[in-house]
């Protein structure tokens, strides 16, 4: 497998008053503002593992697996995508912002489609 580019997705930050997180920014342009991330359950849910789907604001989907503690902390994996994010794949850790928000930070890359 032949990997396109392999870079650094910085400090996203979300607004987490629902289940349903919007990115707000994202320091590598990468995710654009306004991507939305549904949670398959409640973000805190009793289940730590839980599926999330990345729907841009034109349409392209990427599906992931995050599994967070009950503070809100942990990682998110994502091997699936369509539209532009098709072959995307990132490993994020999931942490809290000094604002109150939560971050994904971590490595993401785009491989070719088979």
């Amino acid at each position: 497998m032949s990997i396109r580019s392999i870079r650094k997705l910085l400090a996203v930050a979300w607004d987490t008053t629902a289940d349903i997180c919007t990115i707000q920014n994202s320091t590598s342009g990468s995710i654009p503002a306004g991507t939305v991330a549904a949670y398959g359950e409640p973000v805190l849910s009793n289940r730590p593992s839980q599926e999330v789907v990345l729907v841009t604001p034109d349409g392209a989907t990427a599906t992931g697996q995050c599994t967070l503690s009950r503070s809100g902390l942990g990682t998110c994996m994502f091997s699936n995508g369509t539209g532009w994010l098709a072959g995307f794949h990132a490993m994020l850790k999931v942490s809290t912002s000094p604002d109150g928000g939560v971050n994904w930070v971590g490595t993401y890359y785009f491989s070719p489609a088979a």
